[in-house]
This record gives structure tokens, sequence and C-alpha cells, in this order.
């Protein structure tokens, strides 16, 4: 019997209707497990994955490889953006028996659901060297069922390695590592099509985020790369140059030819990043794109109450990314006498990039910003002939933690290009994401994910984390003291139902996640800066605004609680050590005037500052000086008023007093 059809993840109901007798991750599936004596087969993998239903289709949907499957296991499917903190724990555990971990993850654990074996994606008969899936099950389960010594010994070296590298060693970082790692990093970059030499290419926002705060010698040569990095993203296949919007990663070196799939996370990071360095440039080429950006996550992917969904598949009936690809003679059908001029623009050949079909991307052109304003019009009609074919599915899902980093981008981008609009949106999905004051929703009422009302609960710490950090981005957008107030209280709720038990850091499952072999604890990052990292730098953003040491002081510790883990490997750890520098270069600015308006000019000087440490606070005083000041202070040091918005500008830039 399939129980996935009373679900309401969207990756679960993709196959709600396979052969498969599919349980969700839940108390009575492992006590089944229990009770048989059969082994589990974890499937983890999420709606926008392509692999993921490559497998399905070929394996999961083939009446006899499920009959398989039923016989000799409990198979459980996990949907990975629910329940991160599964998928973190078995990812570990692949991650010590592969060299190429990724998703589907597909994992064999006994019966008290300790892991023993595992791999990604299998096809149905042995192909290129693989084994194929009917193999795999029938040697798992007659070497689990003999009690082989090797998979006995596994499943012993899985759960001391997994216990192992959850368990933190606190220490110092050592001052020399942030450049160390900056340097490493530099030295690895790709010269000529930026991001990471090779492919396939990642964003990486944690990288490009830890490399813009460089400070010295490094700082301009940090900066350019990414500054590079951000442009050649933003020419290429990689960007939706029709609707826009990003997708996840390129296949290639160039960024030319995409992963299909849009997920929300990464267009919310990338939309900070690329505030940042329109802030530090003024590119109308990057104006644009954060506005086409923002453009494409409000009319493809909000949703009615004010929150955003989490993804766009990369797959329709036609194939991987057929949406998004194009031929000339599509082209001269919707464009007629300017076709011509557009194919040349962007890239639209004969011989094309995948199939015979291009993927539109200016990454040889001689100015992408005049093509960019030339053909705006052109592209609003190919949008809209796109809208004719078939679109990839829309995951509905709302992930607290990926809404509040698109909420965090909002207020950003609102703030620093003068979008009042934006901002509001901003606020509209925070409100939608946390309805009610904290102190009347009880800890098992935050949920990690919800989709049509239905919430699954508890809450992951990266919400908190994440959710808190997004409240200090609106705070400095509106300059309104109760988003201070609200990140004060989502600490404390971290702190009662999130610390770990054996540091000072912070566990990604609560206290009252009854289903789980361990609690994962760890200061790397993944696709999105690490959790831990973004708690320690709202942290350090609440000692600004409170002027309350002592969250500094835990920052530190927070950050210390992985000391050992970021020594071993700096460049794994770039959110921790960004939070570093967040909490040994705060740069606060307190402007002292008679009004808001008085305030004004000094405000947004502050804070068209691309400076991420910077916080600004506003006291106002009706019988104080007629003309409004600013005093700047880094770390320690601060300055002597100041009333020209200019020189304000330059004392936060040069980051020294």
């Amino acid at each position: 019997m399939n129980r996935l059809t009373g679900s309401t993840s969207p990756y679960l109901l993709q196959h709600a209707t396979n052969p498969v007798d599919w349980w969700p991750w839940c108390t009575d599936a492992l006590a089944e497990a229990k009770r048989t004596g059969k082994p589990i087969l974890l499937s983890i993998g999420y709606s926008a994955c392509h692999w993921c239903h490559v497998m399905a289709h070929e394996c999961f949907e083939d009446p006899e490889i499920a009959a398989q499957m039923n016989e000799l296991f409990v198979n459980i499917k996990v949907d990975r953006e629910e329940r991160p903190d599964i998928d973190q724990i078995y990812m570990a555990a692949l991650n010590a028996i592969s060299s190429s971990p990724g998703w589907p993850l597909t994992m064999f654990l006994d019966s008290a659901a300790h892991p023993f074996w595992g791999g990604t994606y299998f096809p149905p008969s042995p192909r290129h060297g693989q084994p194929g899936f009917p193999q795999v099950l029938q040697t798992i389960a007659l070497a689990y069922q003999n009690r082989e010594r090797s998979f006995l010994h596994n499943a012993d070296a899985l759960s001391k390695h997994l216990a192992q590298t959850n368990r933190q060693m606190p220490a110092p970082v050592p001052a020399r590592i942030p450049a160390h790692t900056a340097a490493a990093l530099m030295r690895i970059a790709d010269p000529a099509n930026a991001g990471i030499a090779g492919a396939p290419k990642f964003p990486n926002v944690p990288i490009l985020d830890f490399l813009w705060r460089q400070t010295g010698d490094a700082r301009k040569a940090a900066r350019s790369h990414v500054l590079h990095t951000l442009q050649r993203i933003s020419l290429g296949g990689i960007y939706d140059h029709i609707a826009g919007g990003y997708c996840r990663y390129s296949v290639d070196e160039r960024w030319l030819v995409p992963h299909f799939e849009k997920m929300l996370y990464d267009n919310a990071l990338l939309l900070i990043m690329l505030t940042r360095a329109y802030q530090a440039t003024r590119a109308p080429l990057l104006r644009s794109r954060i506005e086409q950006t923002v453009e494409w996550l409000n009319s493809e992917m909000l949703l009615p109450d004010g929150a955003y969904a989490s993804s766009l598949d990369a797959d329709t009936a036609q194939g991987e990314g057929a949406y998004y690809l194009w031929s000339q003679t599509e082209i001269a059908a919707a464009l007629g006498d300017r076709a011509s001029a557009f194919c040349q623009a962007y890239d639209i050949n004969p011989i094309g990039h995948i199939d015979g079909k291009s993927i539109p991307n200016l990454l040889a052109s001689p100015d992408p910003q005049y093509a960019d304003v030339a053909f705006q019009a052109d592209r609003k009609v190919l949008l809209e002939a796109r809208r004719n074919r078939q679109p990839p599915a829309r995951d509905d899902k709302i992930l607290t933690d990926w809404n509040a980093l698109a909420i965090r981008a909002l207020a950003e981008a609102g703030t620093a290009l003068a979008r009042p609009d934006w901002i509001t949106l901003a606020r509209e999905a925070f409100a939608a994401i946390l309805p009610h004051d904290l102190a009347e929703l009880p800890h098992s009422s935050m949920a990690t994910a919800s989709t049509h009302r239905v919430h699954v609960r508890p809450a992951m710490a990266s919400d908190y984390a994440c959710l808190a950090r997004a409240a200090i981005s609106l705070n400095q957008a509106t300059l309104d003291p109760a988003y201070i107030a609200t990140a004060t209280s989502l600490i404390t709720e971290l702190d009662a139902h999130y610390a770990s038990e054996s540091s000072p850091g912070y566990a990604l499952a609560s206290i009252k996640a009854p289903d789980l072999i361990l609690r994962p604890t760890y200061g790397y990052d993944d696709a999105i800066p690490n959790y831990n990292a973004a708690i320690a730098e709202t942290l350090s953003f609440l000692s600004q605004a409170t002027g309350e040491a002592t969250f500094a002081g835990k920052a530190t510790k927070v950050i210390e609680a992985f000391g050992s883990a970021i020594s071993e490997n700096p460049p794994a750890h770039c959110g921790l050590l960004s939070a570093l520098d967040a909490v040994t270069t705060p740069i606060h600015v307190t402007v002292t005037a008679r009004t808001r308006s008085d305030a004004a000019p000094l405000i947004a000087a502050a804070q068209s500052v691309p400076e991420p440490n910077l916080f600004v606070e506003v006291r106002l005083d009706a019988t104080g000086r007629a003309e409004a000041r600013a005093i700047v202070c880094v770390a320690t040091h601060c300055s002597s008023p100041i009333q020209d918005p200019l020189d304000l500008r330059d004392r936060i830039s040069a980051r020294t007093l």
C-alpha cells in the first residue's frame, strides 16, 4: 500500500501512484521495520530534481522492480526540503562511503534506522559500469538477511562516524585563517569565466559573500572577482533572459548550459549579492538583473498569502529544459523582422546548444547593456510565446528558511534601489511566515514547511536563524524597532529548543524531534550559508542594536564551537568566516536629528554603502541641535560627529577610523 497519497509535499505526491509500498518518514514506518526485521530502503529527493524524476520513471514506476522493493524492504520516501535534518544525517553517511554524493539519495538502513550502505541514482539495468537497481536490491537484502560481516561492520563504522562528526571540538579561529582562505580561493578562481575553475559551476554565494568582505591588499582583487562572477552569471544561460531569475547551476565552465531548475534560495542569495555589487558600481546591467529577478519572483513564485513557492522544475513532458530553449524558426515566428537581430544578439544559432536548440545568452555580446535595453520589447513577446508551452511544475511548498532569505533580499534591494514596494512585499511575506507574536506562538507551532496550510513541524534551527536575520534587514529597511524585538525572541526560542548538548553551537533539529538517530550539528555551508553562521551574524547585529555585549560574546562562542572544523577545511565554512567578520568588525552608524526628515540624507548615505556589517540606528531628539549628525563606530573605534553625507560614505567604506 502506497501511503503517500495523503501527503501535501509535491515531491511525495509525485510518487503517490508508484506501485511501491512507500511510507513517509514517521515513527510507524520505523516501527514496521522493527516488527518485520526488514532493512529500510530510504529514498530522499526533491520535486525539482531531474535525476530523481529519471530514477522514479525507470525504477519506481516499474511493477517488477517495485514488487522486489516491497518484498525485501520497508520503503521510505522523504522530501529533503521538508526534512533537511533527515537528509543531513544520511547524506553525511553517504559522504563517508562515496566520492559522488547527491540526489536522489538512496540509502539502506537497518531496522533501527542506522545506515550501512548507499548511493544516488541507480539505473534499472547495468549501465556504464554501474549495477542495475534490481541487482543492488537483491545483493543488499541477501547480505542483510545473512548478517554478512561486511555489512554489520559498515553499520557500526558509519554509526561511529556520524557520532564523531557530529561531536564538535571548540577552538578559537586562528587570525590568519580568513586571509589564507581568501588567497586559496583566489588561486582556484577561473580568470576567464569567473567562479571556481572547472565544471559544473555553482554560484556558491557563501564564497562570494566571504570574498566580498576581504580587506587590505586582498580587497580589490577579491571584490573584482565577485563582480566578474556576478556579471558572467548574469550574461550566461544560467540566467533566464526571457523572464528573469537564475537557474541552480551550469553544467559547463562558461555558465552557458544550466541545469534548468530554478530555486527560491538561489535567487534570494544572488539578489543580496547583486544589490551589494550594484551599490558598489551603479552598473545598469546589475540593476536590471535585480529588477528582472524581483519581477520574476512576483510573477511566477508569489503565492496568494504573500509567501513564495520553493522551486520550478527542470523537466516538462518535452524534456529537461525544453521550456527555455529556442530555435531560429521559433524566434522568427514570434518576432518577424526583428528575429535576425535578436538571434545574433542572443546566440540563437542554427546548430544550437542542446538538441539543435539554443539557450538565450549574452556571453559573446560586445555590448550586453545595449542588448538588454534594445530587445526589452522583444523579450516580452517571447515570454508571451513561451507561455503557450507546457510550463515546468511549481513546488508550492512554503519553506520558512528560503522565504526568510527572499524577505531579506527584498528588504535590502528595496532599500538600495529606493523601491518601497519591494520592502512592502518583504513585510507581507514576513507576516505570512510569522503571523503571530512569538509570545503567543508555542514552539511546536513554528513550521519548517507548509503546503496549502498543512504544516510540517517542528521547525528547524535554520528557519529560526534565517528568519531572525531577515528581521534585522527589515529593521534596517524600515527602522522599525519591532523587528529587533522579533529577532531577539527568535534567538530565545533557539536557545530553548535547539542548543547542542555537546557544544556552544546549535543543532539543526529541535529537542522535540522524536524520530532521529542523532540531532545533526554542523557549521559547514550547503547551498545556503550555514544556519549557525546566520545565528552568529544575527547575534552580532543584536549586539549593535541593543548595546548588549553578551550577544557578541555568544556569537563568538557559536563560531568557536566549530573552530577545529574551520581550521581543518576553511573553504567549507565561509559562512562562519563571514560571521566572524561581522563579529570582529561591526560598523555602527548612529544618526541623531530632530526629525526623520532631517536625518534622511545621512541615513541614505549610510545605507548606500555595500558593507554587510553595517547597522544604522536613528535617534530623534526634538530639543537637540538643528543639524543632523552621524557617528561611525568600527569595532571599538568611533569617529567625531559627521554632517556631510559624502564624508559619511567615505568613513564607512574605509572600515577604519
